[in-house]
């Protein structure tokens, strides 16, 4: 596969990838709006709905506490995810029965807090190895279905809604690290399955919808707490819903609101956004689930991470990033063809497409001839070389069951060290490559195996992320 060079008027993307400055490639600015997208990782929890999740900004990672495969029995495990992976780290949850549950980060005392409400309230603290159950003089009244957040101005955990033996208690909790208080007992009607997610940006706790009457009347209003006492904001955006998800994404100072089903049992897959003084109707859909979706924003990778949720009667386990850019994501795709060796490999050593890091990718399974020299092609374009569709079948050219992935923009010369061959792809932080989306193929030479002299391996698609 020769490489050719395109030259396209923007910032030479590929030059920073491969460290030379012999290629130039276009790449968009930043999308303004919020996009979805599906993630690959190697390991998954498993299908669940109801789950709940919080961002340890300390140890930089999503803990995601409890839900369940269906719509009886939990799972009690804790699971994190570090913006690449999943990893089971605890087979315990303070309980892993939908809607008894709700986790939130505690970023004054450096832990996950969570309220199990299978045995009273329980209040349990994570701190990255070990759940310990804590012991406060006083506790919110029993109840399911209620919502957490953070105040991180005033470090102060909120607790507000829920419902337990047909009531539907409005009161108002925070707690101060030593015990919870009974802040107010005015404000929104009561409610349950409603959500709270604290705006940091203006100072207030924001909460929305939710159902009353054993789940027949559902909520669309907005109201927020100061820390002292509620205040009604708005009545007019999103449907009614209850079973949502919400969070706050700092990046753009927006209450970020998704999902949901109606008690007339629509399913909702829309998103909106909450300025503090307007809602905006998002075009992106969740289409990955609709209720009980597990969501948390990751101030460090700048986007919202979602998991599992309730869709077409069952659960699933979709790993999702919500953003103002496309999130990071890559997959393996195609195939490859067989050398002297067998087919040449292609996977991934270290890292993720991400702004400021480096991705290293290896060829494998290669001939250890002085001759086998390894070679790497990085392109931006999967569906057309030269006009001619992708992939292309290479059998005419002398590469007999090969395909070209790829429309090549540079080629590199890599090291052949006993049958493998290291690429590193730095990625350079500037927020224009984010959401650029990248092809690589790698190749040997094997002169004289066939008419070409070259054998190739799998694809590799990626998309940059911050």
């Amino acid at each position: 596969m020769p490489a050719i060079h395109r030259r396209i008027p923007s910032v030479a993307l590929a030059a920073a990838l491969a460290c030379t400055a012999s290629l130039l490639v276009t790449v968009p600015l930043t999308a303004q709006g919020g996009t979805w997208g599906s993630l690959t990782t190697a390991t998954n929890p498993g299908a669940r709905w109801s789950a709940c999740m919080a961002y340890d900004s300390a140890r930089d990672r999503m803990v995601m506490v409890g839900g369940s495969p269906n719509l009886s029995g939990g799972v009690q495990e804790t699971w994190e995810y570090d913006g690449v992976d999943w990893s089971l780290r605890a087979a315990f949850s303070p309980s892993g029965l939908p809607g008894t549950c709700a986790v939130v980060y505690d970023a004054a005392r450096n832990q996950v807090l969570a309220l199990g409400s299978s045995f009273g309230m329980q209040t349990y603290a994570w701190n990255g190895s070990t759940w310990t159950l804590l012991s406060p003089p006083v506790s919110p009244s029993q109840r399911i279905d209620y919502s957490l957040a953070y105040d991180s101005a005033r470090q102060r955990v909120v607790l507000f809604g829920g419902q337990y033996g047909g009531g539907y208690p409005g009161d108002t909790w925070e707690w101060d690290g030593a015990t919870w208080l009974q802040r107010s007992t005015v404000g929104p009607q009561g409610r349950a399955n409603c959500t709270l997610a604290y705006d940091s940006a203006r100072g207030r706790t924001v909460m929305f919808g939710g159902w009353r009457n054993s789940g027949a009347t559902d909520q669309g209003d907005v109201w927020e707490w100061n820390g002292t006492s509620w205040q009604f904001a708005n009545a007019s955006g999103p449907a009614v819903r209850h079973g949502h998800a919400m969070v706050f994404d700092s990046l753009r100072n927006r209450v970020v609101v998704f999902g949901g089903r109606q008690a007339s049992g629509t399913e909702m897959f829309d998103t909106w956004e909450w300025s503090g003084s307007a809602w905006t109707s998002m075009a992106p859909a969740t289409t990955f689930a609709a209720r009980g979706i597990a969501a948390a924003f990751d101030t460090q990778r700048q986007r919202t991470f979602a998991y599992g949720g309730w869709l077409n009667g069952a659960s699933n386990g979709t790993t999702s990033a919500y953003g103002a850019a496309p999130p990071t994501s890559f997959a393996f795709y195609g195939a490859g063809c067989a050398g002297p060796t067998g087919v040449p490999t292609l996977t991934v050593v270290s890292g993720i497409p991400r702004l400021g890091t480096t991705l290293t990718l290896r060829l494998g399974n290669l001939p250890t001839g002085f001759l086998n020299l390894p070679i790497g092609w990085l392109g931006f374009d999967n569906t057309q070389w030269n006009g001619v569709p992708l992939p292309l079948a290479l059998d005419p050219l002398g590469f007999p069951g090969c395909t070209a992935l790829l429309a090549p923009s540079g080629s590199y010369t890599l090291t052949n060290v006993a049958g493998q061959a290291t690429w590193p792809l730095p990625i350079p932080f500037l927020p224009a490559f984010a959401g650029q989306s990248f092809y690589a193929q790698g190749g040997v030479l094997v002169l004289g195996f066939n008419p070409g002299g070259l054998v190739f391996t799998r694809g590799y698609s990626g998309v940059i992320g911050r």
